[in-house]
């Protein structure tokens, strides 16, 4: 008996009517991370630039922390060499965020300088902290005040640059005039002092740079 040879199950079945799932369109973005860099575009664009966390930043303490400052203004005894509640918040502060510290500090002093005790508060509790830590609105701040009005602001900017003891201070106070005699005098004996504690750095330097080659 002759025996029917089988049929092969792929030769039944046309090959337009083999079922094939569906591929969904893909949308690809011009950037040369295709789809991945477009993820990561929607991504960014739901998070908050940097100059928005900022301003939001300085909005909240300008609101926050100022009146406490001004209410520690108010009732501390403020002198050169003594540390006061006032020294105490602004250090911590400085330490929690010390940017965003700074500029609050800066801005809350341009829209008090025409407060002289506001102003001189300021003016002496930075110049309690290194130059390091306030550069560079500390300075700003100094020798913004350099030009005031009032002579005890412009005595609190000098004392605040006397006490930094930094050689970046000097091209500050070589541009500035005073009326005054006694204050031109003051500002120089400071311009010799800071000269001289430079000149004493760059020895010690060159000391200790000629010792380890010897």
């Amino acid at each position: 008996m002759q025996s029917v040879p089988e049929r092969e199950a792929s030769s039944s079945i046309p090959i337009d009517l083999v079922y094939r799932e569906p591929v969904p369109p893909t949308t690809i973005t011009e950037d040369s991370g295709g789809l991945e860099a477009e993820d990561q575009g929607k991504t960014a664009s739901r998070e908050p630039d940097e100059n928005t966390v900022n301003a939001d930043r300085l909005a909240d303490y300008m609101a926050r922390l100022s009146p406490q400052l001004l209410a520690l203004i108010a009732r501390c005894d403020l002198e050169y060499g003594f540390t006061t509640e006032l020294d105490i918040f602004l250090r911590k502060r400085l330490a929690e965020n010390r940017l965003a510290a700074k500029a609050w500090i800066n801005a809350l002093f341009v829209k008090h300088i025409e407060d002289v005790v506001v102003a001189c508060a300021i003016l002496r509790t930075v110049a309690h902290f290194d130059y390091s830590e306030v550069f560079p609105e500390g300075p700003t701040m100094a020798l913004a005040a350099l030009h005031n009005k009032d002579i005890m602001v412009r005595e609190c900017a000098i004392r605040a640059f006397e006490n930094w003891r930094s050689a970046e201070c000097l091209p500050l106070l070589r541009a500035t005039q005073f009326a005054e005699p006694w204050m031109t005098d003051y500002v120089a004996k400071v311009i010799a002092d800071l000269e001289e504690a430079s000149e004493a750095k760059h020895r010690r330097k060159a000391d200790a740079n000629l010792r380890e080659n010897n």
